[in-house]
């Protein structure tokens, strides 16, 4: 056990600069050409690794009429979306929301919920997923004038994490006690929360009823318009409240 906690040691070490180049590189090409390169590498490495068959695999069951050739489709489509949000990170980070906003467009239901968001000033938990760049989400959002944190589970390289966390200049709460504690302080202070990975659906209705039960006025907290499903992009499907203008080229 000792050897191999040492092993992961050095290569989070390893992996951590070559990371840094990474984002270093993409940042230097312009965002639609850093997109579209990190897309084709992604689809190229990607369509190699055991995981791709997991997911061609996972895709029978899930749905059994898909065809071989409609399977490979969306596993290439998958890949070329997590090259891109790995290409569009650099520039993401860095841009303001209104630079942000010249790539984004928000339809007007979505303004409207937005409002409504606003003007009953509960606070509440959004509800996203890995939909096209899941990284502008909460800068548009805060830009709008919702108070806005991110609820995550840090990346396994704790490097990498640190780097990546202090490129974002957006509010992250960790997976855990800690971040358990500070998730339903900042619903007490009528907060919102972005859960982007759908299996924390099931834990944050758990938080909700836990508060429900030790709230003096649980409907403030708890209520019909404190949830909204913002999914982003319309890279997959389309989206009540923020869909991203991008193409490839």
């Amino acid at each position: 056990m000792f050897l191999n906690f040492n092993f992961k040691k050095i290569r989070y070490a390893l992996e951590a600069p070559l990371v840094w180049l990474g984002i270093v590189f993409f940042r230097s090409l312009k965002i639609e050409n850093s997109a579209n390169l990190a897309g084709k590498i992604a689809v190229f490495i990607g369509k190699k690794i055991a995981v791709s068959k997991l997911a061609i695999n996972n895709l029978g069951k899930a749905l059994p009429h898909l065809d071989s050739s409609q399977k490979n489709l969306i596993i290439n489509d998958m890949w070329d979306n997590l090259g891109r949000v790995i290409g569009e990170f650099p520039h993401v980070c860095k841009m303001s929301a209104d630079e942000i906003l010249e790539h984004v467009e928000i339809d007007e239901n979505s303004r409207k919920i937005l409002d409504d968001l606003i003007a009953k000033n509960q606070g509440g938990i959004i509800f996203s997923a890995h939909f096209g760049n899941w990284e502008i989400g909460p800068k548009i959002l805060l830009n709008y004038g919702l108070k806005v944190k991110t609820f995550y589970r840090p990346l396994n390289n704790p490097f990498v994490e640190k780097m990546t966390s202090s490129l974002r200049g957006v509010k992250m709460i960790e997976k855990g006690s800690e971040g358990n504690r500070q998730l339903i302080s900042a619903l007490k202070n009528k907060e919102f929360i972005i859960i982007i990975k759908i299996h924390y659906l099931i834990y944050s209705y758990s938080v909700l009823l836990y508060i429900s039960a030790i709230s003096p006025a649980p409907s403030s907290i708890v209520g019909e318009s404190a949830i909204k499903s913002l999914l982003l992009s319309k890279r997959f499907i389309p989206s009540p409240i923020i869909i991203l203008n991008s193409s490839k080229s």
